[in-house]
């Protein structure tokens, strides 16, 4: 993530600079209980300009700050846009023989559980996955399912680290 240079139109490192590390953002709606609350919203996310501006109040003065990224998310980005848009393209990657890692982080509260694991992850049918289904549960549906596919032999190994710091 890089804050806006207000004098220069560079933000965000992109894939063509040969960088390989790509930074993305999602940002969560209000919860039912910061709607309740009338909690302020304090981020907005352009999707098309890849930013996102942060809005704070600081001794009664109003502040903002805006962050490019390689790609946004906002908060009405559902489970398998974000995974069609920023988790295949890592997948094929891997399944072409490159290591990859996706990372989450964030404040306690700000939504990575539910944009990793998320919510149910099997249909109503059983065969297939729920909407709510992560980022966890739908590469490796995908992963497993071209392994099948495949008459040439594969090797998986998965790793997976949950660290809490607080």
């Amino acid at each position: 993530m890089t804050e806006i240079d207000k004098s220069t139109s560079k933000g965000a490192a992109s894939v063509e600079d040969g960088v390989n590390v790509q930074v993305l953002l999602r940002c969560r709606p209000l919860s039912d209980k910061e709607r309740i609350e009338r909690t302020p919203q304090v981020i907005t996310c352009n999707e098309y300009l890849r930013e996102a501006t942060l809005y704070q109040t600081v001794a009664a003065k109003q502040m903002t700050r805006t962050f490019k990224f390689d790609k946004v998310f906002g908060s009405e980005t559902n489970q398998e846009r974000l995974f069609q848009q920023a988790i295949v393209p890592i997948v094929q990657e891997v399944l072409d023989g490159f290591n990859c890692t996706i990372f989450a982080y964030g404040q306690t509260g700000t939504g990575k559980a539910y944009a990793m694991g998320g919510g149910p992850h099997e249909s109503d049918d059983g065969r297939s996955l729920s909407a709510q289904a992560g980022v966890i549960p739908r590469p490796i549906k995908q992963t497993f399912g071209t392994i099948e596919s495949n008459t040439t032999g594969l090797n998986v190994k998965v790793n997976f680290f949950e660290l809490y710091n607080e």
